[in-house]
């Protein structure tokens, strides 16, 4: 399994918190005799490679992020995108329009949802709009661009957000700014290589698994270690 790091999602591997939806794949494919290599990379190659069949799956993905791939039924989380800025910072999201107003920090390739991924399209060779940015450290990049005025605001999942500044930026003075409406790319999975004829299988493993999970409380158990509310009801 490939991704960049994208905590509490998935975090960094061989850790004791590699992020709750890799606990829950490991969960889930051990009791089928089954074990998880799980490594970081950049996002654009994690899904490029994994569509040749280098990789197994890539951990968080929605359907914008890889149409072509194998998806379980079941989604392994939820997204919604955020705006986060300096403190000082007058600035407010309020509809597509008011982004003109601001340099916007995205990951290259990330899907935000059809509308924010349109507009990233559109504005992409312009760097008073949008800078995308590559690597598997992508937020800390941009926050790093936010902080030194390179960027006047950043786009993330707000969990992403949330956590990481708890973890590592207690001090700095970022600040949201606003909540892009949740779409149809919400739901969040860990995807299949379309090159792998095992694909239907794991992602059917993985549906039944996370139902069960659920039901059984073992997946409350796996979310409540990142302080993240189940998607599932």
């Amino acid at each position: 399994f490939v991704a960049d790091q994208w905590c509490p999602y998935n975090c960094a591997p061989e850790s004791d918190a590699p992020g709750f939806m890799v606990e829950l794949a490991q969960a889930a494919f051990s009791r089928h005799g089954i074990t998880i290599d799980y490594r970081l990379m950049p996002w654009s190659r994690a899904i490029e490679e994994t569509r040749q069949g280098k990789f197994t799956a890539v951990v968080g993905a929605s359907f914008n992020d890889a149409a072509d791939f194998i998806f379980p039924d079941v989604p392994q989380g939820r997204m919604q995108s955020c705006f986060y800025v300096k403190e000082d910072s007058g600035w407010r999201y309020q509809g597509l329009d008011s982004l003109h107003q601001v340099s916007l920090g995205v990951v290259a390739d990330y899907a935000y949802g059809d509308k924010l991924d349109d507009y990233i399209r559109l504005h992409r060779k312009e760097p008073k709009r949008i800078q995308a940015i590559s690597g598997d450290n992508g937020l800390e990049l941009n926050i790093r661009k936010l902080m030194a005025g390179r960027i006047n605001a950043l786009l993330e999942d707000c969990t992403v957000m949330d956590y990481h500044i708890s973890l590592h930026h207690e001090g700095e003075s970022i600040t949201p700014a606003g909540t892009f409406p949740e779409t149809d790319q919400a739901a969040l999975h860990i995807a299949f290589s379309p090159a792998n004829p095992e694909s239907k299988r794991y992602a059917k493993i993985l549906s039944d698994e996370t139902h069960a999970m659920h039901r059984s409380g073992e997946l409350k158990k796996i979310l409540d270690k990142y302080g993240v509310e189940s998607w599932l009801k």
